[in-house]
């Protein structure tokens, strides 16, 4: 099967619009995001983190891909989206963390042990920006086949005031 960044490849840069990028005043919040990611018959939501890389993926929303599956344990998409790896990327996440793989331009979502895990771990192939999290049961990600398609779209979540 032929990578989708391969049928469909963009430039690998996801352009910022000025002046919209998340603001923090006095330690409020003043726009909250999230991502809506449908696989097959699969919907999960996730809330963005405050990260360069979720600012990317946001301003590059939709997205389509097809899914592929990474042993047991961890389902990942190619997207269109070139950034750098941050200094927080991460070799482990947590059970629901969406991470970018920068090497292969991919989201990687972890539910499982993966083919580098140690036991009680979810190990990706290389540090990984993570830059979302969904509280929704990533379980259900395990009956996805490879080939699926994926639809990431946006959700504007409701402002914290805080």
């Amino acid at each position: 099967m032929i990578p989708t960044r391969a049928i469909r490849h963009r430039p690998a840069t996801a352009a910022l619009k000025p002046g919209t990028e998340l603001t923090r005043r006095k330690g409020i919040v003043k726009a909250r995001r999230g991502v809506t990611i449908k696989i097959g018959a699969v919907t999960l939501t996730a809330r963005l983190l405050d990260t360069p890389t979720a600012q990317r993926i946001w301003y590059a929303l939709p997205i389509w891909s097809t899914a592929e599956q990474w042993g047991r344990g961890a389902l990942h998409f190619d997207t269109h989206i070139g950034t750098g790896r941050e200094r927080a990327a991460q070799w482990n996440i947590a059970r629901g963390d969406l991470a970018y793989w920068v090497e292969e331009y991919c989201v990687i979502i972890g539910y499982d042990a993966t083919p580098i895990s140690r036991p009680g771990e979810i190990r990706l192939p290389s540090p990984a920006n993570i830059w979302a999290h969904t509280d929704d049961d990533v379980e259900v990600l395990r009956q996805i086949t490879p080939g699926t398609r994926i639809d990431m779209t946006l959700l504007e979540l409701p402002p914290l005031e805080s």
